[in-house]
């Protein structure tokens, strides 16, 4: 008896194609932690949900509002520029006193692109020994497909499992943080600058050299390391038709970054780094900016 070569062929590159698809095709599987720590459902549901709660063990400084729709931001960095702090703009999604939480949960800025999405925490909390300890069970799922979400579940496999050994040994122990951790500034008082580009030449701009061309992708690419920092808020250029002294700022066609830095001496460090400034391909012009309203 003769076995075809051909069908078992095919069978072969079908196994191959699939799990070559998988890692963009398929979401990471959910994560999965429990952990019993020493104190009745009540006191362990209050450490996440109250500010007290989340220094005993989490972060410095937080803004929760336990109600559908509140606000859960943790801010792990209280001092660094906006976007980077924590999980700001993550919300309450249910809960049931003492009992369930769940709410949105965001990336860390390391992860840009992924940080922008956001997944989904549910815990849940049920008497042990009699009521005298806590079983509290997180599932951190809702990881996308593609990109760097592998990498994203792997870092909250291992930081997940430092959080909840923390919470467990925080019960009868001292606050982690203390009591007037610095919490984030309010949105009108934000350092924010705004670096106004200009090119020089716009001739020499639409022909540029080997040597143009590298320090426009070194321009992306400072651009992008601000976004991965969470220091950007925006950046682009205008599109005013034909540019020239015609133009509402005057001079050529203008481009706008907006972003967050602790003082002028800091904001004039960032926007002098642009590649295309250095190179004398851009003139910069730096303002104080105030962010009284920006998207929620």
């Amino acid at each position: 008896m003769s076995i075809s070569f051909r069908p078992l062929a095919a069978l072969a590159l079908l196994v191959v194609s699939t799990r070559a698809l998988a890692a963009d095709d398929v979401a990471p599987a959910a994560i999965e932690k429990t952990t019993v720590v020493a104190a009745p459902r009540g006191k362990a549901f209050d450490a996440w949900t109250t500010a007290e709660g989340l220094r005993s063990f989490l972060a410095p400084a937080s803004h929760v509002e336990l109600r559908l729709g509140g606000p859960y931001e943790i801010y792990f960095m209280a001092d660094a520029p906006e976007g980077g702090r924590g999980t700001e703009g993550c919300k309450v999604l249910s809960f049931l006193p003492g009992r369930m939480l769940s709410f949105t949960w965001n990336a860390p800025p390391t992860f840009p692109a992924e940080r922008a999405a956001r997944t989904f925490v549910v815990l849940e909390f049920e008497d042990a020994e009699g009521g005298s300890k806590t079983s509290v069970k997180l599932t951190h799922s809702g990881f996308g497909k593609g990109g760097k979400w592998a990498e994203v579940r792997d870092y909250f496999d291992k930081a997940w499992s430092h959080v909840l050994e923390t919470f467990a040994a925080s019960f009868g122990a001292a606050p982690r943080f203390p009591k007037d951790a610095a919490a984030p500034a309010a949105p009108g008082s934000r350092p924010y600058f705004v670096s106004f580009l200009r090119p020089k030449d716009m001739a020499a701009l639409n022909n540029l050299t080997p040597e143009g061309r590298e320090a426009f992708s070194g321009h992306v690419a400072h651009l992008q390391s601000l976004q991965a920092q969470g220091r950007l808020v925006l950046a682009g250029p205008s599109l005013l038709p034909g540019g020239g002294d015609g133009s509402p700022f005057g001079g050529p066609a203008i481009g706008l970054v907006v972003f967050a830095a602790k003082d002028e001496a800091e904001a004039k460090t960032i926007a002098g780094a642009d590649p295309m400034v250095k190179a004398g391909l851009f003139e910069m012009t730096l303002r104080p900016f105030n962010l009284a309203f920006e998207r929620p």
